[in-house]
């Protein structure tokens, strides 16, 4: 076994298969593990792992905690086993508590050469902390350790490797560099959780969401590429018309509809242009476009947009015909928290784009029975859910571009789910106070009072267990409802929906009586 020191830490490089199995004796259950993959690339499944970079010890002294590099499939090099080092892989994270720097890449490495992930377990994750922490986008390991462990790193570009492929190294020479970050991944995660403990209890939610949201990268989606194409060719006969007419109206014909300058060169013939960028030019975005309260202007605008959703979107996603889509989901580098995704460089196993961007319409469509998953959404009236006086029900959804997104498979169907309420809930429905319980019973289109309106309920049904919040008023009246649920009441003498979970004590909620009129109460 082959030694050096990094950051006062002992590494080694594990030369042979007896050396490897010494270290089932070495990591104790009650000190985690670090795992890092070195590989050959950064694409998933095209690429290979060059080894695995494994730390533990019996404590986290330098004297009691170290790492060891496994090669596996080095360039001229006697490599260990594969299967002997996946299988000591597996037990570690099947029976030691790890923590990875971006558990996305190196588990999904893992699993193809045969490791079976379970779903968080005792991983985790010290970019999550870090990120956590800072709000910072992709907190990169050696940057954060030279931060705040004050550590001296070694950049990836010391090892020499020829295009980035860590299976050209020599092992003797590189496995300070591989064995070091199991180590400074482990010591990074100790200090995030040790030095900023507040984030220990979002930390716990997005631990789990990251496998979910690893999990769902892997997904292949479905495009229906005739929808595409034949709305990218319906596109661009809109974009030609609004070009021929912003030209006709202008009198100025073959300019650069694209260029600032020339559309403010155009519109300064019909309008006073007032507002200027930094470097003294007249601004044509569509801030400045709308404000100027004329046809061309506003031709303008439709064009441009018209033109992104072409070339942004439509064209491109027609463009993925014949390959797999897969999207890169973001966990580390959205500070709205909300979902996007896109491109991962050097890596073509996702698309390049923000599928959470895609545009989309507002539209009614008719409601329609279905045998198996209660109801769906149709274009065609003909055998709706109707109303007792004749009347077909429309539900208002979102279309437009999101009908690319298909089933995979032709018995499949792409759902949409909501919260649900405790059954002895109580709404206000036309009829008085209800159950949900008796609300279930009410035959569908019964009108239910909710923040934009009494609103028709369809397929009220049991669905499981949730957590509940329960409010008790000073009539003896229990509400009983889930987090989301909205609650109107009147705070400091103003009026507001709010969530059950955002509830204040002295808030005043609103209820009734069958029969009287609305009134709040203490609770």
């Amino acid at each position: 076994m082959r030694d050096a020191i990094f950051n006062g830490y002992p590494v080694h490089l594990v030369e042979t298969l007896e050396e490897l199995q010494s270290l089932y004796k070495l990591f104790s259950p009650k000190v985690m593990c670090g795992v890092d993959t070195e590989t050959a690339g950064l694409e998933f499944k095209h690429e290979q792992i060059a080894g695995v970079c494994l730390s533990g010890g019996s404590d986290y002294s330098v004297k009691g905690y170290a790492g060891y590099y496994l090669p596996i499939r080095h360039i001229n090099y006697n490599n260990l086993p594969i299967e002997e080092v996946m299988k000591i892989t597996q037990w570690v994270i099947d029976n030691r508590r790890t923590v990875f720097h971006n558990r996305n890449f190196d588990a999904s490495m893992l699993e193809y050469d045969g490791i079976k992930i379970p779903f968080v377990g005792g991983m985790h994750d010290s970019q999550i902390m870090c990120y956590l922490v800072f709000n910072e986008q992709y907190p990169a390991l050696k940057d954060y350790c030279k931060r705040f462990l004050k550590w001296d790193m070694i950049e990836f570009s010391e090892n020499k490797a020829e295009d980035h492929n860590f299976k050209t190294t020599d092992p003797q020479v590189t496995f300070r560099y591989a064995a070091g970050d199991p180590i400074a991944t482990v010591m990074l995660a100790r200090k995030m959780w040790n030095d900023y403990p507040y984030i220990r209890k979002i930390y716990k939610i997005d631990n789990f969401t990251l496998e979910a949201v690893r999990l769902l990268c892997q997904n292949e989606l479905t495009l229906d590429y005739d929808f595409l194409e034949k709305l990218r060719d319906e596109t661009e006969r809109k974009l030609k018309e609004l070009q021929t007419r912003i030209y006709a109206l202008s009198g100025v014909y073959g300019f650069n509809i694209d260029s600032a300058k020339d559309k403010a060169d155009v519109l300064s013939r019909f309008v006073t242009l007032t507002e200027k960028t930094k470097t003294g030019k007249f601004k044509t975005d569509e801030d400045a476009l709308m404000k100027l309260n004329h046809p061309i202007a506003k031709l303008m605008v439709e064009y441009s947009a018209t033109r992104v959703f072409l070339k942004s979107f439509v064209s491109k996603m027609c463009s993925y015909r014949g390959r797999v889509v897969r999207a890169n989901y973001n966990t580390v580098n959205v500070p709205s928290g909300r979902l996007s995704s896109g491109g991962s460089s050097g890596n073509p196993y996702f698309i390049p784009q923000n599928l959470q961007n895609v545009p989309k319409e507002e539209e009614r469509l008719f409601l329609h029975h279905h045998p198996e998953i209660g109801y769906v959404l149709e274009e065609s009236e003909e055998g709706c859910v109707r109303l007792k006086d004749g009347t077909p029900v429309k539900v208002k959804t979102k279309t437009g571009l999101h009908r690319a997104f298909i089933p995979h498979d032709k018995d499949w169907f792409i759902m949409t789910s909501d919260y649900c309420l405790d059954p002895d809930s109580v709404v206000i429905t036309e009829q008085g106070n209800r159950t949900i319980r008796e609300l279930e019973a009410m035959p569908n289109g019964t009108k239910v009072l909710t923040p934009w309106g009494y609103k028709e309920s369809y397929n009220v049904r049991k669905t499981g267990k949730h957590k509940q919040y329960k409010f008790t008023l000073t009539s003896g009246e229990v509400l009983i409802c889930s987090p989301e649920h909205r609650i109107m009441v009147c705070r400091e003498g103003i009026t507001k929906w709010v969530q059950a979970q955002e509830v204040q004590t002295t808030d005043y909620i609103l209820t009734t009586t069958d029969g009287d009129p609305y009134t709040f109460e203490k609770h």
